[in-house]
C-alpha cells in the first residue's frame, strides 16, 4: 500500500461498521475517495485486491484521457508519447491509492470537454466534472475550474468577443460546478450538519494542514532516490526530470507562443493555451507542498506540452523526440523486471493474500495477526496500513498521531478517553513521537502511556508494541 492509501481505507471500513464520515471520524478531505472504497466493499466485501484494482482503473482511464486530448494537439505516433510518459514516468512511482488520482482524472476529463469547443453544453460538462474532481480533492477542481474561467477570459480578448457572451460563459462554468458540487455535500450538510462540514475540510487544511513538513514547500525535491548502485539511477534521473518539467515547461511555452504564435492555427493556439493555463493551475493547488505523489498527480498537462514543444519537423526535434520515446520504452519495460526481482513479504490476512515491502513492515504484520483477533481495537501510532488488511478498529477519531500541531489536542484527549473506553490491549508506537517538536500536544498522550501500558516487544526500525497493565484488556 501506498503511505496514504491505508487512510482512506481505514475510513471505509469504519463505513462498512456503520460510522458516519466527519461525525463519528475525523477526515478533511472532500468524502469522494472514501465513498468509492465504501462502495466496492459493500459489494464485494472488504478484500485487498479492490484498491489495486481500482487504482489500475483509474491510471489506465487518466491515460486515455491524456492520449486523446494530445491527438488534439500532436500530429503522428508522436501524440503517443505522454500517454506512455504519463504510466512510466509519473505513475508507476506513485502508486498510492488516494484522492489525488481520482481528482486528476476527472480534472481531465473536464479539460478533455472542452479542448475542441466551447460551447455552453461542453463548458457546462467540464464545470459538473471539476465539481466532481472537487468531491474527492477540494482545490483539484477549484483550481481547475479558476483555469478554464481564466483561459474563457483570454480566448475572449484573443477573438475579441463582447462581455456578454463570456459573462454567460462563466455562468455557465459557475453554475455547473457548484451544482454538482452542492448536490454532492448535501447529504453531509444535512447529517453533520454545515459548520460541522467546513470545520473540517475548510478550517482545518487552512489553519493546521501545513504544520507538518510534510504538508510543506520545503517538501518540494525532498527525498530524492539513493544512488547508492548503478541500477538506481534511472529512478533518480526520471525523480530529476519530473521535478525540472513541471512547472517550468509552462513557462518555455509562454516563450515560444510570443515567438510563434501567428504561425499557429487559431485553433491550436487555443488549444494549447488551455492546456498550459490549466496546466499552471492544477501546479499551483499543489505548489504549498509540491511532494512527489502531488506532482506526479498533476503533470499530464506539462507533459503534454512538452512533447508539443520537442516534437519539431526537424532533424534535431526527430532526434530527442526518438531519443526520449526510446528511454520511456526502455524504462517501460525493464522497471517492471527490476520491480519482480525485489524481495517482497507475503501474508494472508484477513482481507485476503498482501505483500509487504519492508521486512519492518511485515514483522509488525506477522506479530499483529498472531496477538489479535479481526475486530480487536489496536492503535497504530504514526502507521495506519495495519488496520485494513487485519480487520483491526481503530478507537481514535483520527487515523494517526503525528508530533506537531497537525494533531490537535481535543484528538489527543479524545484518543485517551477511547483507550480506556474500549480497554485496548495494544499500542504500536515510535519513539519518533516522544520528540519535543514545537507545536506538538502528544505529551498527554505518552504520560498515558507510560503509566497505563508496558513495552512487550520491539521490532527493527524502533517500532514498539505497547500493552495495557491491567487483566481483560482485549
Amino acid at each position: 500500500m501506498g503511505p496514504d492509501q491505508g487512510i482512506f481505507l481505514l475510513h471505509a471500513t469504519r463505513m462498512v461498521r456503520g460510522q458516519l464520515i466527519y461525525r463519528d471520524f475525523f477526515e478533511f478531505l472532500t468524502p469522494g475517495i472514501d465513498l468509492v472504497y465504501f462502495a466496492f466493499f459493500t459489494l464485494f466485501g472488504m478484500r485487498a485486491w479492490i484498491p489495486n484494482a481500482l487504482l489500475l482503473l483509474v491510471g489506465v482511464t487518466i491515460t486515455y484521457f491524456v492520449l486523446a486530448i494530445s491527438k488534439k494537439v500532436i500530429n503522428g505516433w508522436v501524440a503517443y508519447l505522454p500517454a506512455l510518459m504519463f504510466p512510466t514516468l509519473a505513475m508507476r512511482t506513485a502508486l498510492d491509492g488516494t484522492h489525488h488520482w481520482y481528482s486528476s482524472m476527472f480534472a481531465m476529463a473536464g479539460i478533455l470537454a472542452v479542448i475542441e469547443r466551447r460551447n455552453p453544453v461542453r463548458i457546462a460538462m467540464a464545470g459538473t466534472l471539476f465539481g466532481l474532481a472537487t468531491f474527492f480533492t477540494q482545490s483539484r477542481g477549484v483550481v481547475a475550474a479558476l483555469g478554464l474561467s481564466a483561459f474563457l477570459l483570454w480566448e475572449a480578448r484573443e477573438k475579441e468577443a463582447g462581455w456578454a457572451e463570456l459573462v454567460k460563459q462563466e455562468l455557465w462554468l459557475l453554475s455547473a460546478f457548484a451544482g454538482t458540487l452542492a448536490a454532492l455535500l448535501a447529504y453531509f450538510v444535512w447529517m453533520v450538519g454545515l459548520r460541522t462540514l467546513v470545520q473540517s475540510i475548510v478550517v482545518f487544511p487552512a489553519l493546521y494542514y501545513r504544520a507538518d513538513h510534510a504538508n510543506t514547500f520545503w517538501i518540494y525535491m525532498a527525498y530524492p532516490p539513493p544512488l547508492s548502485a548503478w541500477s538506481h539511477i534511472p529512478a533518480a534521473a526520471v525523480w530529476l526530470f519530473m521535478y525540472t518539467l513541471i512547472p517550468f515547461v509552462y513557462f518555455l511555452f509562454l516563450v515560444r507562443y510570443r515567438r510563434e504564435a501567428r504561425a499557429l492555427a487559431p485553433e491550436q493556439r487555443g488549444r494549447l493555451m488551455l492546456l498550459n493555463v490549466t496546466g499552471i493551475f492544477l501546479f499551483l493547488g499543489i505548489a504549498t507542498a509540491p511532494g512527489w505523489t502531488r506532482l506526479s498527480s498533476v503533470c499530464m498537462p506539462g507533459l503534454i506540452l512538452m512533447v508539443w514543444l520537442i516534437s519539431e519537423p526537424t532533424r534535431f526535434g526527430r532526434a530527442v523526440t526518438g531519443l526520449l520515446a526510446a528511454v520511456t520504452c526502455l524504462i517501460t519495460v525493464l522497471a517492471p523486471l527490476k520491480l519482480q526481482r525485489r524481495s517482497m513479504y507475503f501474508q494472508e490476512v484477513p482481507a485476503g493474500r498482501v505483500a509487504w515491502s519492508h521486512d519492518y513492515e511485515y514483522e509488525v504484520a506477522r506479530w499483529l495477526q498472531n496477538h489479535t483477533q479481526p475486530g480487536d481495537f489496536f492503535f497504530g501510532g504514526f502507521y495506519r496500513d495495519y488496520y485494513f488488511p487485519l480487520y483491526l478498529q481503530n478507537p481514535a477519531r483520527v487515523p494517526f498521531v503525528v508530533p506537531n500541531a497537525y494533531t490537535r489536542p481535543d484528538q489527543v484527549q479524545d484518543l485517551i478517553a477511547n483507550l480506556d473506553k474500549f480497554r485496548v490491549r495494544y499500542v504500536l508506537w515510535q519513539p519518533m513521537q516522544n520528540r519535543q517538536s514545537p507545536g506538538s500536544n502528544l505529551q498527554p498522550l505518552r504520560e498515558y502511556l507510560s503509566q497505563t501500558y508496558h513495552v512487550v516487544q520491539r521490532f527493527s526500525y524502533l517500532n514498539e508494541i505497547w500493552e495495557r497493565n491491567e487483566p481483560g484488556a482485549r
